[in-house]
């Protein structure tokens, strides 16, 4: 991305951002006036699934290949999990705050 692009760009994801925070309840609360809970559950379900579709359609911007990305299997998981916890153990003020 070019660098004059660059505060532009944040500014509008930051807008977006703070906007999604601000109308994302606001529908909830509208949602919940006119329809059931149950309705609102199911509407909400409903556009999770319409946005997995919709971020499964977007291109793939990605054409190099990454080199130092691993492939996620059990032994990197055990490994994470085993850091996780030694950190917690080290870090016990963190952990209950």
């Amino acid at each position: 991305m070019p660098e004059k692009g660059r505060k532009q760009f944040n500014s509008f994801r930051s807008l977006i951002t703070s906007s999604a925070f601000l109308i994302g309840p606001a529908i909830s609360g509208a949602l919940l006036l006119f329809t059931s809970v149950n309705m609102s559950i199911w509407i909400n379900a409903f556009s999770f699934i319409v946005s997995a579709i919709m971020v499964y359609l977007l291109p793939n911007l990605n054409t190099e290949v990454d080199v130092g990305v691993r492939k996620i299997s059990l032994e990197i998981l055990k490994s994470d999990w085993k850091e996780v916890f030694k950190f917690s153990q080290s870090n016990l003020f963190i952990v209950k705050v």
